[in-house]
């Protein structure tokens, strides 16, 4: 679909401050990605931003490669102790597909989960980006009006007109984290 931003790189700093603020005793962000096939330049970019936006957090991150969704129960084997880290999972379409397992998997480890896609409603424990219900309807939309004849060109690019925070308590009483209560104010959605 043409015409759609989903703003990810602006929003990813938002989301490794509250996941500071969600974890503040977290020394280390794992960052949980899909894409093997990234030239290792775009790849170098993408991870030395991790490291930037780790550091204004004062942590220090640790990039997860996934080259294959069944290597996935392994990396988060490795995230020990759980208390010193955060598990961000990206919102790639590998990643996207894998969010309650990845969820499960961390919540057996008692390991806190964040992501810009809707990992929470799939059982982790934070997710924080663009409405994904609302973006569906106007990807919708705008597929219809492709069916009906207007060049993709002609349509407008989009961004994203809500962003929410999502916070699943049930999965943090399950990993033994209290959510501090001004996140929970500024919560969109509190799954109970």
């Amino acid at each position: 679909v043409t015409g759609l931003d989903s703003m990810y790189n602006d929003i990813r700093p938002k989301l490794f401050e509250l996941a500071r603020q969600l974890a503040p005793k977290a020394r280390r962000f794992a960052g949980m990605f899909f894409n093997p096939s990234l030239p290792s330049a775009g790849l170098e970019a993408v991870l030395e931003r991790g490291r930037q936006l780790a550091r204004q957090q004062g942590a220090e991150y640790l990039p997860l490669q996934v080259r294959d969704p069944a290597e996935i129960e392994g990396l988060v084997a490795t995230l020990k102790p759980a208390a010193e880290y955060v598990l961000l999972v990206n919102c790639d379409p590998v990643m996207f597909t894998q969010y309650a397992r990845i969820a499960a998997l961390a919540r057996a480890a008692k390991l806190p989960t964040a992501s810009i896609g809707p990992i929470a409603q799939q059982g982790g424990l934070m997710s924080y980006g663009p409405d994904v219900a609302g973006d569906a309807r106007r990807v919708a939309q705008m597929a219809d009006k492709v069916l009906r004849g207007t060049p993709p060109g002609e349509i407008a690019i989009e961004q994203p007109t809500r962003v929410k925070l999502v916070l699943n308590l049930r999965t943090a009483r399950e990993i033994g984290l209290a959510i501090p209560q001004p996140l929970l104010l500024r919560a969109d959605e509190v799954i109970e």
